[in-house]
């Protein structure tokens, strides 16, 4: 099943409560379009409430009970102007678009084995501009991810673990960045 997560957990609901249609799903995609009219809070924890063995893979997203990302890697002229890499088969040329460097924040830090852990934010007045996910990786590190969406606005973050009684991280995020932090987690 693929489809906009404004439609959810209604169209999720339909087809799994189908026995018949079901046994033909092995998951359920969704993409993160218009997310400020369909939180992901909203529609991605309820079908994951209503329906918690089926796997939601999302095509651009890595939270809300999301356990999987795909993504169009590599895509030729005629195609998207914002995937990873763009090739040029006139003049055998390839070009690393920004979203090359951000997925390296993925696939480099977090690797396979990795589990999601819980972040939490005091938004304060960032308007949801800054975002963020938490691994704990097989090697006991901890990694986080963070985006500041904002186009002018740096973000002074503090970073508490629950684990390490008293002390925090403390680093500015600046406008259209990513940052990635990694601590080897306490015994």
């Amino acid at each position: 099943m693929d489809d906009q997560r404004w439609l959810l957990p209604l169209f999720a609901d339909i087809v799994l409560n189908d026995p018949e249609a079901a046994q033909y799903v092995n998951g359920i995609a969704v993409h993160w379009y218009e997310d400020f009219l369909t939180p992901a809070e909203t529609t991605l924890a309820e079908t994951h409430r209503r329906h918690p063995n089926v796997s939601i893979f999302a095509t651009e997203d890595l939270q809300n009970w999301v356990t999987g990302w795909m993504d169009w890697l590599i895509w030729d002229h005629g195609g998207a102007i914002n995937n990873p890499i763009i090739i040029n088969e006139t003049s055998q040329e390839f070009y690393k678009n920004p979203t090359y460097y951000a997925l390296g924040h993925f696939s480099k830090l977090i690797r396979p084995g990795s589990i999601r852990i819980e972040l939490t934010f005091d938004r304060g007045n960032t308007r949801n501009d800054l975002d963020g996910v938490a691994f704990i990786t097989p090697d006991k590190q901890h990694v986080i991810v963070l985006q500041n969406r904002n186009m002018t606005a740096t973000y002074q973050v503090s970073i508490r673990d629950a684990d390490i009684d008293g002390k925090e991280i403390r680093l500015d995020i600046e406008p259209r960045s990513l940052a990635t932090l990694i601590w080897n987690k306490v015994a």
